[in-house]
């Protein structure tokens, strides 16, 4: 399942997504009715069998708790001194949300922490993504595609 990195939305860029349909979503049997296009765009996770797979994106931010447990507990043990002390420090110091997941920076930070093929590299990636729709996917987390939207991108408005 591929991570996808989401875009600027724009009714350009939404009726260019309806008319080539490039993951086979099946707009083509929708498109009499905006509401239907919009319900496919919207669904999370996306239709099984889309060219493809269904896509992921990351979380913008994963409890604290979460990423705790997703630890093993030989690994961080074998940690060096400073990487222990900055995994400690970012657990710590999250706000309320938890890690911000969605940044590039902090899951390189994290990555690095937890460098090599370690068990807790793979489950905080794990964790830190979800299947989503595909408006998501194109357009971030939890962005809905409007029947408005829709419409006005096949020129029904």
């Amino acid at each position: 399942m591929p991570i996808v990195t989401p875009g600027t939305f724009t009714p350009a860029a939404l009726a260019t997504e309806i008319s080539t349909d490039p993951i086979a979503m099946g707009y083509a049997a929708a498109a009499g009715n905006p509401a239907d296009v919009a319900l496919l765009l919207n669904q999370v996770p996306e239709p099984a069998g889309v060219t493809g797979g269904q896509e992921q994106i990351y979380k913008g931010y994963l409890p604290t708790e979460d990423a705790a447990a997703a630890v093993v507990a030989a690994e961080y043990t074998a940690l060096t001194a400073a990487n222990k002390a900055l995994w400690t420090d970012l657990v710590m110091r999250a706000g309320p949300k938890g890690i911000r997941s969605g940044d590039a920076n902090m899951r390189a930070t994290v990555a690095g922490i937890f460098g090599g093929a370690t068990t807790s590299r793979a489950n905080l990636i794990a964790i830190s993504s979800r299947l989503c729709s595909r408006a998501e996917a194109k357009w971030g987390e939890g962005f809905r595609v409007t029947d408005q939207q829709v419409a006005t991108a096949l020129g029904q408005v």
